[in-house]
């Protein structure tokens, strides 16, 4: 009966290291209530060992298996104006949330920065937005827009660059 016990003691140690969910209870009469252990496994680390009393489980990691299917897309739109100022923005969207987003707008002006936008972050979100502004004087204009995104647990890679991009020029 102790074999039998520390055995589903172990089996549940290791069961709920792997993050699977343990159920634990009376398997029958004669058998006695298992308890939990969970434990994390850090990064990097291929093999954990617990220990439970005299029991002792060796956890090993799998080897990850890389996620596919969320396509995240910059878009830079060509600046407009007003009476007094122009206006460039640019967005991220995404096909499903992510765990972040980083961005950044900026306004050119005859090839020069007039302007760096205000960087802007996210969590758990499938879109972001960024702008800039800048008071309206002749000239022409570009939006240029960079991101960074961090895709959730077991994605590969785990981080995306989107490097900077410009919309079409514009004279206004």
């Amino acid at each position: 009966m102790l074999v039998r016990s520390l055995l589903a003691t172990v089996t549940t140690v290791a069961l709920a290291a792997c993050g699977m969910a343990v159920a634990t209870g009376t398997a029958d009469a004669a058998t006695t209530t298992a308890s939990a252990t969970t434990f994390t496994v850090p990064a990097g680390v291929t093999h954990a060992t617990v220990s439970l009393g005299t029991a002792h489980a060796t956890v090993t990691r799998s080897p990850a298996t890389a996620q596919t299917g969320v396509t995240c897309t910059l878009t830079v739109n060509t600046p407009i104006h007003t009476s007094t100022i122009v206006y460039g923005s640019a967005s991220i969207g995404c096909t499903a949330p992510v765990s972040q987003l980083t961005m950044s707008a900026n306004l050119y002006k005859n090839g020069a920065l007039a302007v760096a936008g205000d960087l802007m972050e996210t969590w758990s979100s499938g879109s972001l937005s960024a702008n800039a502004y800048t008071p309206y004087a002749p000239g022409t204009y570009q939006t240029g827009a960079q991101g960074t995104v961090t895709y959730p647990a077991g994605y590969t890679p785990p981080t995306g660059t989107m490097p900077l991009t410009y919309s079409p020029k514009a004279l206004l």
